[in-house]
């Protein structure tokens, strides 16, 4: 996704698209508690935190289908169908760096939203302080409940209803097969380690940040399943090479400033060389973690030909071989 910089106002944005970039060194690290939801959240929920699961000790397996940038016509992500009770079937896109569940909606004014001022903190994913309880998030057999969904004005991207991090699926290791087209949760004490590689990096809030070379330069990126390119940073470039690439041109994103970066290689332990054609930004397009700055967002375009596991519960991430 393609992060556009949130105003002063704090107001709820569309943001099917969010992230982007910085630069130093990561070391692996537990992941923290899960994030707290206000407390006038969890009073309707009777003092459960959202997505609580029925069950965590079988493994659930569900579709993903290939999103296509029609302007392109390539590949932009991957989304899942999920019921969202009352309202029905969803097509939501996976999302490595957003939070929770974010609908769109043409309407917050319903009797049934919940308005919490605090909820705009600053962080990782879209906060709009508009949300709405749901009755449960379920596929087939599978079912997270209560689902508390926050709402955003919707308006693009119509052939989906919202967005859907893994973090919400954080009680299983969570394995994402975008070869395959294939989302999978699984049990965490049942794991098999011997065909993965620990990818290095770290859980900082719900973000993931991972370590890459880039044409034999470390940088410290954003995994970001929901953005359709991967970016990097003026000042990783500058830092790094001296000077931005020459004749440059501006992509055709949806929000913010980003111009075409030309063909880039990426080498990451466990994968074979990818070869992408980035972008670059200057630091207002970039996202703020908590202990670092980052130097790009790792987009749909690089992950598509891989497979990881996410494990919320130790911090660490894996790809698989």
């Amino acid at each position: 996704m393609i992060y556009r910089p949130k105003p002063s106002s704090r107001s709820p944005l569309y943001v099917l698209v969010l992230v982007l970039l910085g630069g130093s060194i990561l070391c692996p690290a537990a992941g923290p508690p899960a994030t707290k939801y206000p407390d006038a959240i969890l009073r309707l929920t009777d003092n459960r935190q959202p997505f609580t699961p029925r069950e965590t000790g079988v493994p659930y397996e569900l579709p993903m289908k290939k999103l296509l940038d029609t302007q392109r016509g390539i590949p932009y992500g991957a989304a899942v169908r999920l019921t969202v009770e009352p309202l029905g079937e969803k097509l939501l896109v996976v999302d490595t760096a957003a939070r929770g569940l974010l609908l769109k909606s043409s309407d917050t004014s319903g009797k049934d939203i919940v308005r919490i001022p605090e909820w705009v903190l600053p962080g990782p994913g879209l906060q709009t302080g508009v949300f709405k309880i749901l009755g449960r998030l379920s596929w087939h057999e599978l079912s997270l409940e209560p689902a508390v969904a926050e709402l955003f004005q919707g308006k693009g991207y119509s052939w989906v209803d919202g967005i859907l991090s893994t973090e919400v699926f954080s009680p299983w290791l969570v394995r994402l097969d975008f070869r395959k087209n294939r989302m999978s949760l699984l049990p965490l004490q049942k794991q098999d380690a011997r065909a993965r590689t620990e990818w290095e990096g770290r859980l900082d809030r719900n973000w993931w940040i991972v370590s890459a070379k880039i044409a034999n330069k470390t940088a410290q990126l954003l995994l970001d399943s929901g953005a359709g390119r991967t970016s990097l940073s003026e000042e990783w470039i500058q830092r790094n090479f001296g000077d931005l690439p020459r004749h440059q041109r501006a992509a055709g994103v949806i929000e913010g400033k980003y111009h075409e970066a030309g063909m880039w290689k990426f080498e990451i332990d466990g994968a074979a060389p990818l070869h992408i054609s980035c972008l670059y930004t200057g630091p207002g397009q970039l996202p703020i973690s908590t202990g670092m700055a980052i130097d790009g967002v790792l987009g749909y375009d690089a992950l598509s030909e891989l497979a990881l596991d996410l494990d919320y519960n130790a911090g660490k991430l894996y790809l698989l071989r």
